[in-house]
This record gives C-alpha cells, sequence and structure tokens, in this order.
C-alpha cells in the first residue's frame, strides 16, 4: 500500500499536444449540492477530519458519502485511510467494519442480509458470539436474559432440562438476529473506549435503484447502531439519486475524490514489481515458476515499461492516461490488454536493455489486442468516424462535437458548454439532431466529453458538457494517425458502394498476405486501403462543405490536417516494413 498508493489526486499536466491543461476536479453541479472536493493529505483529508470529529463529539447515525468516478480509487483510498495509514486518534478510538458488496448479487434482500452478517462478523473481532453460554448471558445477551427470566424462563429451575433447553433456543434465536447481534457488538466497544465506523462499500456495481437501496440501508445501520456509516457512491448516480430524493438528508455530508495520474499509478506498480522479482529473500511461492533468467528477463522488461510511464512525451503513456479518462481500472485493463497482445517485441527490448515506443505499436495492441480486424462493438476504443444513424449522419459529426467543445482550450482549463446551444447549432445547420444525440451518447459512455452531472449516457437530463483529456487527444492525435484510420476503415458504414467494396476486399488481400508472411506488401495495402478512405472521407466532407454553406478555409478541413498527417508517415511506415523485414531475415 505504501509503495504502490498514489496520494496525489487532484492533478494539472500543462504540456503541449494533447496534454492540454485538464483540471480533475469536483464539477460546479456537485459543488452546488455541497459536495466538498476531497485533497488526500495522507491522513484522509477533510473525510479523515469529519470521521474523528463524529468519534470525538460522539455525534450519532450520521451517513457520509464519498463520490467518485468508475476507477477513482474509492476503494483503495477507504482502506488506506481507515486501515493502512488511519489517523492516530482514528486508529486508537475507532471499530473499523469494511463491508464489501462487489461480489453480492442485485438482491436488496440478498444485499441486506449479506450486509448484516458481514457487519456483525466484522464488529466481533475478539469472538464474543462464540463464548460459553454463561458469558453471552452475562455480557453480550445480558439484557434480554434479564427481561428472559422475568418471563420465557419464570418458574423454572435453571438446572432443569427445560430451562436449559428452553434458554438454548432463545440464545440461539438471539444470535440470529444479526442486527441485535452488531447493536451488542457496538455496545461492547463503545464501553471499551471505540466508537464503529461502517463502510458500505462498491455498491456502484449495481443499477440506480439497487444503488438507492443501499443507501437508505446504510441510513438504517446508521440510525440502529448510533454509528457513523461511510458509503461509496459514483459521480453519475449521484443525479438519478438526488432527484428521487433518496439523498435529500444527507446535507453537506458528500465529499469528492478524484483519479490520480494513471502514470503515477503505473510506475509505483512497475518499479515494486522489479523490487520483488530482484528480492532473493522472498517465499517461494511468490514466484512459483521463475528461475533467475526468468526473473532477470521480467525485472528488465518491466523496468523499461516504467521508464515510459515516466516520459511525459511517451505514446504508451499519453495514450494509456488519455484513454482512460480517470478510471484507473480500464487503464491497468488496457495495458493488459497491451502486454498480452502478442505485438511488442518482448525479446528484442529485453536484448536492448532500452526502447522509445512508437504510436503505432500502441495503438493497435490496445485496440485490437486478441483480434486481426476492427470490431467497434468489441473494442474499448470507438470508431469516431462512424455513422451512427441510417439517415442524415455524418462521419464528422463526432468530431465537430469535439471540435466546439475544445475552443479557447489552450486559454485554461475546458468550460462547460451549454448542450441546448449545441443541439440547436446541429438542428439548424445539418438537419442532423438525432446523429448529434447518438454520438453525443457515444462521446459520454467513452470519456471524450463528460456531463456536468457527471451522467455516462445522453438523456435530457444532461444540461451542459465538457471536453476530457481523452477527447483533446482524440481530436489533436489520434483521430488522424494512419494506424488509428488503417484500423477502423474497415468496420465504418461507408456511402460510396465502390470504395465499400474496395475497403473489403483489400481487407482479405492484407489477411493472406499476413498469412504468407510478407510484411512489406501487405503494409503497402494497408497504405493504399488509407489512402482510398481519405480520399472517400475528402470528398464527403467537401460535399458536406458546400451544401450546408459551411464556409470554412480549406486548410481548416478534418480531411486537410488527415492528408497532411498521412503525407508525411506513409514513407515512414513503409521504411519501417522494410526495416522489420530485413531485421528478421524474411
Amino acid at each position: 500500500m505504501e509503495r504502490c498508493y498514489v496520494s496525489q489526486r487532484e492533478y494539472q499536466d500543462t504540456t503541449d499536444g494533447m496534454r492540454s491543461l485538464i483540471h480533475d476536479s469536483i464539477s460546479p453541479y456537485f459543488e452546488g449540492y455541497g459536495v466538498q472536493q476531497l485533497d488526500d493529505t495522507g491522513k484522509g483529508g477533510r473525510l479523515g477530519g469529519r470521521l474523528t470529529k463524529n468519534l470525538k463529539n460522539n455525534i450519532k447515525g450520521e451517513v457520509l458519502v464519498l463520490f467518485g468516478g468508475k476507477g477513482a480509487g474509492k476503494s483503495t483510498f477507504i482502506k488506506r485511510l481507515l486501515h493502512h495509514n488511519s489517523p492516530r486518534w482514528l486508529l486508537e478510538n475507532a471499530r473499523t467494519c469494511i463491508i464489501d458488496l462487489l461480489n453480492v448479487p442485485e438482491d436488496p434482500a440478498v444485499i441486506r442480509d449479506t450486509t448484516w452478517t458481514r457487519l456483525v462478523a466484522a464488529l466481533d473481532t475478539e469472538g464474543l458470539l462464540q463464548e460459553a453460554r454463561d458469558q453471552l448471558t452475562r455480557h453480550l445477551f445480558n439484557d434480554r436474559f434479564q427481561v428472559a427470566e422475568k418471563q420465557d424462563l419464570a418458574g423454572l429451575s435453571p438446572k432443569s432440562e427445560a430451562y436449559n433447553t428452553k434458554l438454548n433456543a432463545l440464545i440461539s434465536s438471539w444470535k440470529s438476529d444479526r442486527v441485535y447481534c452488531a447493536e451488542r457488538l457496538v455496545a461492547y466497544w463503545k464501553s471499551k473506549g471505540r466508537g464503529a465506523i461502517v463502510v458500505v462499500d462498491n455498491t456502484d456495481q449495481y443499477i440506480s435503484k439497487v444503488q438507492d437501496f443501499c443507501f437508505t440501508l446504510a441510513q438504517e445501520i446508521a440510525s440502529t447502531l448510533g454509528c457513523v456509516v461511510l458509503i461509496s457512491m459514483r459521480e453519475e448516480r449521484f443525479y438519478d439519486s438526488k432527484i428521487h430524493g433518496v439523498l435529500d438528508a444527507y446535507q453537506n455530508s458528500g465529499f469528492h475524490i478524484s483519479s490520480p495520474r494513471p502514470a503515477e499509478v503505473f510506475r509505483k506498480r512497475l518499479d515494486y514489481s522489479v523490487r520483488l522479482l530482484k528480492n532473493e529473500n522472498l517465499p517461494a511461492p511468490l514466484l512459483a515458476g521463475f528461475d533467475s533468467k526468468t526473473s532477470g528477463a521480467t525485472s528488465k522488461y518491466f523496468s523499461i515499461l516504467a521508464r515510459e510511464f515516466s516520459n511525459d512525451t511517451s505514446p504508451l503513456n499519453g495514450f494509456l492516461t488519455a484513454c482512460a479518462h480517470g478510471d484507473i481500472r480500464l487503464s491497468l485493463d488496457l495495458f493488459r490488454a497491451f502486454l498480452l497482445s502478442g505485438y511488442t517485441n518482448v525479446d528484442e527490448m529485453i536484448e536492448n536493455g532500452h526502447w522509445n515506443f512508437q504510436i503505432h505499436q500502441v495503438i493497435k495492441p490496445v485496440m485490437i489486442p486478441d483480434r486481426y480486424f476492427y470490431d467497434e462493438s468489441l473494442s474499448r476504443i470507438p470508431n469516431i468516424f462512424q455513422l451512427r444513424t441510417t439517415r442524415l449522419s455524418s462521419h464528422f459529426t463526432a468530431l465537430r462535437i469535439l471540435r466546439k467543445l475544445s475552443k479557447g482550450l489552450d486559454k485554461g482549463s475546458p468550460s462547460y458548454f451549454d448542450i441546448a446551444e449545441l443541439r440547436a447549432y446541429f438542428s439548424e445547420t445539418f438537419g442532423m439532431l438525432d446523429d448529434f444525440e447518438k454520438n453525443t451518447d457515444i462521446l459520454l459512455k467513452h470519456g471524450f466529453i463528460e456531463a456536468n452531472n457527471r451522467l455516462d449516457e445522453y438523456s435530457s437530463s444532461v444540461d451542459s458538457i465538457k471536453i476530457t483529456r481523452y477527447g483533446t487527444y482524440m481530436i489533436e492525435e489520434l483521430a488522424w494517425n494512419f494506424t488509428y484510420l488503417d484500423l477502423i476503415c474497415t468496420d465504418c458504414g461507408i456511402y460510396d458502394e465502390q470504395i465499400s467494396n474496395y475497403l473489403t476486399e483489400a481487407a482479405k488481400e492484407e489477411y493472406s498476405l499476413f498469412l504468407r508472411g510478407e510484411r512489406v506488401e501487405r503494409v503497402k495495402v494497408r497504405l493504399a486501403r488509407v489512402e482510398e478512405f481519405i480520399k472517400y472521407l475528402e470528398s464527403d466532407e467537401s460535399r458536406e462543405r458546400e451544401l450546408y454553406s459551411l464556409g470554412m478555409p480549406v486548410e481548416e478541413m478534418f480531411t486537410a490536417k488527415i492528408r497532411a498527417t498521412f503525407e508525411s508517415e506513409k514513407s515512414r511506415v513503409l521504411r519501417s516494413a522494410k526495416r522489420q523485414t530485413l531485421r528478421r531475415g524474411i
């Protein structure tokens, strides 16, 4: 935890190009509802202070909400705060129980039963419920036992069989009452000078309705046990819960956590792995099957990758950071796909001891890690040129949205743009309102743009949007890249039947050349295919420019940038293919 955790939560990046100034922080919408930005000071910031204050002042029945996006590290932050690096006073005066609902079925009855069962187990660290019957009746269950002596056990001799049978049945029923057991265990810890902190974690995997139930369950726990309860929720689920009234009672008890820098997360984990591989005193099971040669080679490979994440200009660093859009879980999945794709020449990297990744060596493994041809429905990286509707659709709608939102980005952090104004523009200028809505939905789902209320799909509830780091990466680099165009052109709707047929046949020819191992000829087919695709896009954008009277200079057209980038890349791509062929002796 100490070696791999990234405590810097709020970050700015001001380098040129796609690493434009992006401030990952709380949105104005959340601020308007009193949610506080959480700056991690190493001791939990304001949240750690709030928990400490509640225990010191014996404030009962409060529910705190920790908001954060997908993969922002909410669970890790909670575990670090309450278990690994807890403030000293909190460590000495709190009994912390973390209830993880990650693998619990999406059934309210099951969730409630599981939560109370796990809560009792987390509170009973001293095994009080396993004590002898006399101990239970004298201490933990003494309140109900005193009542039972006056009622259920009245008139029975303590030495009689009837008395013991009856008392055993009562004890069994009391132990089965999880809510009662939790109450008694909290009272026990309070007598020891420790207040209870209950965390209900990983509720954001559920649909909104079930998440609302989890919040009401947290309120039930807080009021029943008289303790403070912390529940984690995704930002995009806040809007529905607030509108439907479930969160009305939370007052100003919301805290927002921003995502750490993905590059720092990767670098720390890789450095930690290298230290493990070089440690000869590790227990045998940890590196089972690793001999010294394998450990050394793996260590060298991880060191090469770690250096890439220390370099702000690295294509690998930039691509994974942009695509993740703060979702560290997604970023790790993309990195795993990159490592296991088989596209990377690991042996050559280890032999050289260093490596500078090129952008084409990153894009393809991430977009199609286990396939030969790109399919948008199976890839984490969408096709920005895809036609989204069967009629009145444009290849450039998504790019036009991103360009509108990126205006003024060079002057500071991107601002939110009124979505009604964007709707009006696409409706009046192009008559493509449906196309605009479908493209906005894709951009939101993949993190190219961000809604003020953090909804992750398009609906009438989305009021304003802004471009994200992923969006700036797409509009400034990825959309014009040869490898990206090469992959998506075979999975793109095409208005021209002749071009569509050509792209299909070219894909077949490329695959047959791949099977025969003819690298240079295959690259020539790919270059010719992208050339035809660019000509098609140029023709279609020129048609739209005239049809919709756009009046923009030719040099500002999307295809002008595509053409310029392709012309500068194609000779390099062909040289690289010839060099690889000579190196491998093919």
